[in-house]
């Protein structure tokens, strides 16, 4: 017994100690960028061919008029650099100040160049604050301070997508969307790049936010999805330990009867979270670009329909909120999942994911960035019109 006992130490030892070795070998190549970590594979998807898609939403969407065309709008031949890697400069303020909405009546110029390059200008771009610390939405010539002749609003919630990140003010979907619905719809931006809907939340809860600063008293909520902010909120293998940005926000604690935030994400320390953290440290893992465990649980799914409807029931403890809209625009495999426990909150869900950008858009995307250009908030608020408003 006792020598099997100490051949299982030994060949635990040896384990471990070749582990150790490969995780130098690894960190050492990926450092000196020998090699780089592999591309993941993208979940297998149907989308439209182009003519499918025109065929099923309608040309209108697809016609990009001039003064939407990214054509003149950045350096495409940026694509061409090998590397993927962006520096972004803010100036005077930053992203913390815009957060809690001290920025009013105010601009921050945003500068993102190719990391190292600083003759590679990818935007630089001026961010126009409202007197309410919410980014401007441009209607035409009129700006959102020009709001009391409407008689409903729509508030818009997200992340960068909604702010319009790397776009001017009249290009992102708010401004665009406002143009189409015309002057009885005051819209909103209420994004901010990386928020989570927890955020959003908080920020409703604070006792000095009860949207009385938007003059109509009812209207519509429109929340623009992207799959990673079902990470914001659980935090898996992608959260590693230098993921301040996700580890920083409000830990949700899901109750039977209700739904709380306590802490900060970094402060959970139970097993399977710790687990998962180191897991994501390994050198090898990050090569292989894998991810563990692959699927978020039907459970998860469920609460983050629940933490979209807590959001929903907080605005309309301040404003009557005749339809709240949940907006799909990527292939995300668990995506029936998360519509049906949506659905049973009375929820409605535009799915967009089926459209082939690239195919459909000259520039669906700006240059090493992977935010939208002004082409795809056209297309995008051309599609919420036509489902929504039309």
């Amino acid at each position: 017994m006792q020598k099997l006992l100490r051949l299982l130490r030994i060949n635990i030892l040896v384990f471990f100690s070749i582990l150790f070795v490969i995780e130098i070998i690894f960190f050492t190549l990926l450092k000196t960028k020998i090699i780089s970590p592999r591309l993941q594979t993208a979940p297998y998807y149907k989308s439209l061919s182009r003519d499918e898609t025109v065929k099923k939403y309608g040309p209108p969407a697809f016609e990009i008029p001039a003064k939407f065309s990214a054509e003149k709008s950045y350096n495409w031949q940026l694509n061409q650099l090998t590397t993927r890697n962006t520096k972004q400069s803010l100036e005077p303020h930053y992203y913390g100040e815009m957060y809690q909405r001290n920025i009013r009546d105010s601009k921050v110029t945003s500068h993102l160049t190719v990391n190292d390059l600083q003759q590679a200008t990818i935007y630089r771009l001026d961010y126009g604050f409202d007197s309410n610390g919410n980014r401007k939405t441009v209607v035409g010539s009129a700006s959102s301070s020009d709001t009391n002749l409407s008689t409903r609003f729509i508030l818009a919630l997200g992340d960068s997508f909604t702010f319009g990140e790397g776009v001017s003010e009249n290009h992102t979907y708010p401004s665009i969307l406002g143009s189409l619905l015309g002057q009885d719809f005051n819209v909103i931006n209420f994004g901010f790049p990386g928020v989570s809907p927890q955020q959003i939340l908080e920020r409703l809860i604070k006792p000095n936010d009860k949207l009385s600063w938007i003059p109509q008293s009812e209207g519509d909520a429109i929340y623009l999805f992207l799959p990673i902010h079902l990470e914001r909120v659980f935090c898996r293998l992608q959260c590693t330990t230098s993921d301040e940005n996700t580890l920083t926000k409000p830990a949700v604690v899901f109750d039977k009867d209700q739904i709380t935030m306590k802490g900060q994400i970094k402060d959970i320390k139970d097993f399977n979270r710790l687990f998962l953290n180191a897991l994501s440290q390994s050198q090898l893992i990050k090569y292989l670009n894998f991810e563990y465990p692959k699927h978020y649980s039907p459970i998860e799914l469920t609460q983050f329909a629940r933490l979209i409807q807590e959001v929903r029931l907080e605005l309309q403890k301040h404003k009557k909120i005749n339809r709240f809209i949940f907006v799909n625009v990527f292939p995300f495999e668990q995506k029936q999942l998360l519509f049906s426990a949506l659905a049973k909150h009375n929820i409605i869900v535009l799915d967009f994911s089926d459209i082939p950008y690239p195919d459909v858009l000259q520039h669906p995307t700006i240059p090493i960035d992977s935010h939208p250009t002004s082409e795809f908030y056209y297309m995008l608020s051309q599609l919420i019109f036509q489902s929504v408003f039309k």
